[in-house]
């Protein structure tokens, strides 16, 4: 979508991992300065059209097995990794453009793997140690 951006943190500058920086300045340099990195088929001078690009992620999703994949849930999975890696939501908040925390925790989702990892966590701190006496062998 072209146009003025939501809000003012809308405008930034997004870094690019490493694994993806290579095909990302290939592109730059093919679409040059004036060009863009996802030209239509039809007319390169035009942004490939939303809808095109929703088919075809979907079509993707479909391929890999899980099923229908939208566009925004892209944004989620990325928010929700970021989160599972530890990295702060003040961090998360300016990757993703968003003025509040408050609109990155809608964002963010719990995986499996990070509940199971946290009942682990719990559950070290339920087992009681060798050497401590409990409670009731203290009051007896």
């Amino acid at each position: 979508v072209t146009g003025p951006p939501k809000t003012e943190k809308s405008r930034r500058t997004i870094p690019v991992p490493a694994s993806l920086a290579n095909q990302v300045e290939e592109r730059a340099k093919q679409a040059g300065k004036k060009g863009l990195l996802f030209p239509g088929k039809q007319d390169p001078r035009k942004p490939l059209p939303e809808r095109t690009y929703q088919i075809n992620l979907d079509r993707a999703g479909e391929r890999i097995g899980i099923g229908h994949v939208a566009p925004h849930d892209l944004r989620h999975t990325c928010a929700s990794d970021m989160s599972d890696r530890g990295i702060p939501a003040t961090v998360i908040r300016d990757y993703l453009g968003h003025t509040t925390t408050s609109m990155t925790d809608r964002y963010t989702h719990t995986s499996q793997e990070e509940m199971a990892r946290a009942v682990d966590l719990a559950d070290v701190g339920l087992t009681p140690l060798p050497e401590v006496a409990s409670l009731d062998m203290k009051r007896a």
